[in-house]
């Protein structure tokens, strides 16, 4: 496969996505208004915060190792080790939200389930790209947004456009999606300690992506907390989506390059004039 290939596919499902997402966004700030909009906005971005946990480091891994192995003994069962680490980080997310005495526990138990299963999607897609599938993915990836929107269209349109049902929509549409995996992608799930090298590595990935996510969200936290109202969270929240998405638009050739690059490293000959 070709790099304009790759780029093209790549780039067309992230455009994709972006436009879905932008568009949902819209849709849910009309039906919602903008105060439940907001607090809705501002659940997603706490339970964001808990699927770094979720994804625990292993999507970038996953990607790293099947393109250019580190960790030759693990690299065949690493997907299904992240599979393993993403249930028992749900549950426990799924549990302590039940106890504590938070004000939404229903809605955070929802979004935390809803992003375990958008988080096993992401693995089946770090995968597909660490073998340089990126055609296949970018199809996958277009699956898994339009299964997962087309069915949260159809829950707040049988029933009522509120919270609850986007985020059941969402569960139904992303375990619907799973379902229709390509047939390299297999679910198994190993429960597995890893040796501690492995470890250090998830956490430097780990504390990447908090402090990315961070950067991010951290806006809206605050202006939950220190601002007028959810009325501004959800006006805010809108906009902020607009940019996320033209951002995320030039993550593929990122992607496409490092894979390149990284199946060089062993090659000084062809990777110093690339």
């Amino acid at each position: 496969m070709t790099l304009a290939k790759s780029f093209s596919a790549q780039w067309i499902a992230s455009a994709y996505g972006a436009a879905v997402s932008i568009l949902l966004t819209f849709l849910f700030g009309r039906l919602l208004g903008p105060k439940i909009f907001g607090n809705y906005n501002y659940l997603l971005t706490l339970a964001s915060l808990y699927a770094i946990l979720q994804d625990g480091g292993f999507r970038t891994l996953i990607f790293r190792e099947i393109t250019s192995p580190t960790f030759q003994k693990i690299k065949d069962q690493l997907v299904f080790i992240s599979l393993g680490h993403n249930i028992l980080v749900t549950i426990f997310g799924v549990v302590l939200f039940l106890v504590l005495p938070f004000k939404d526990n229903s809605l955070l138990v929802l979004a935390i389930i809803s992003f375990g299963l958008v988080t096993t999607t992401t693995f089946f897609s770090s995968q597909l790209k660490g073998e340089g599938q990126f055609i296949t993915e970018a199809k996958w990836r277009v699956t898994t947004r339009t299964i997962g929107a087309l069915s949260v269209l159809i829950f707040i349109y049988i029933f009522s456009p509120t919270i609850h049902w986007i985020l059941g929509g969402t569960i139904v549409g992303y375990s619907i999606a799973l379902t229709l995996r390509p047939k390299i992608c297999k679910i198994k799930i190993f429960f597995q300690k890893l040796d501690p090298v492995i470890y250090k590595s998830l956490t430097s990935l780990l504390i990447i992506d908090i402090a990315t996510l961070i950067y991010f969200k951290i806006d809206i936290v605050m202006l939950r907390h220190l601002g007028s109202g959810l009325e501004e969270v959800g006006f805010y929240s809108a906009g902020s989506r607009i940019l996320e998405g033209l951002i995320f638009i030039h993550l593929p050739f990122a992607t496409v390059l490092f894979r390149e690059m990284r199946t060089r490293t062993k090659n000084p000959s062809d990777f110093v004039p690339y």
